[in-house]
């Protein structure tokens, strides 16, 4: 019978999977990675692989579970601790972070492709299900964080969500500009959000205002 592993060589073992997954399924995507593969880059049995994850698609989901969760932590630091009076330079400040926290990450550079919809289908409903409520808190923690900030984006936080989805999805295709002009395309997209929602902060303060 073999004999378990130590909590120093599960954590040892773990990352080198975490590891070696990031940099196969970064640069090739899940569907053409094997577990065969995994298991020769991280230099481990196929056996302990399956004690760590039941399959290459829930490695997947770990590395962004993890990516999700530095992000939300680099995103909720830039709000709470670069105050500005100056609330449209705040938020682009928290812009330029989420974006530069996400694009850092090897995968991020595959969500264009099929491969998100594709470990979707595998996970268990319930695993997503626990995801989304995640989402959902770090939304709140962040419109709470804006708020201390004097920021009140009033009842569309999923308007803005989705003008900041908008400009991830242009940071995954740098190369389809020309090199001089993205930093601008992006800077510009920042501003034009960032004012939108400085001018709706503004708008809701007054309303409540008005109503006292």
């Amino acid at each position: 019978m073999p004999r378990a592993f130590t909590e120093q060589e599960k954590r040892y073992i773990r990352k080198k999977l975490l590891d070696a997954g990031l940099d196969l399924f970064g640069s090739r995507g899940v569907r053409k990675v094997s577990v065969d593969e995994l298991v020769q880059e991280a230099n481990i049995s196929k056996g302990a692989f399956y004690k760590f994850f039941a399959s290459k698609e829930d490695l997947y989901f770990a590395l962004l579970d993890e990516a999700q969760e530095k992000f939300k932590k680099s995103i909720l630091a830039a709000a709470e601790n670069t105050p500005s009076d100056n609330k449209s330079d705040h938020l682009k400040h928290i812009f330029r972070q989420a974006v530069k926290s996400w694009t850092e990450n090897p995968l991020s550079a595959r969500l264009d492709s099929d491969d998100l919809e594709y470990v979707l289908r595998k996970m268990p409903p319930e695993l997503i299900e626990e995801h989304m409520s995640d989402d959902a808190d770090f939304s709140k923690q962040l419109l709470e964080l804006c708020s201390d900030a004097g920021i009140n984006m009033g009842q569309e936080p999923q308007l803005v969500s989705g003008l900041l989805r908008s400009v991830f999805l242009v940071s995954l295709h740098e190369e389809r500009f020309p090199a001089d002009i993205f930093p601008k395309v992006i800077d510009t997209l920042f501003d034009l959000i960032a004012e939108y929602i400085a001018r709706n902060s503004a708008e809701n303060n007054s309303t409540h205002e008005d109503g006292d």
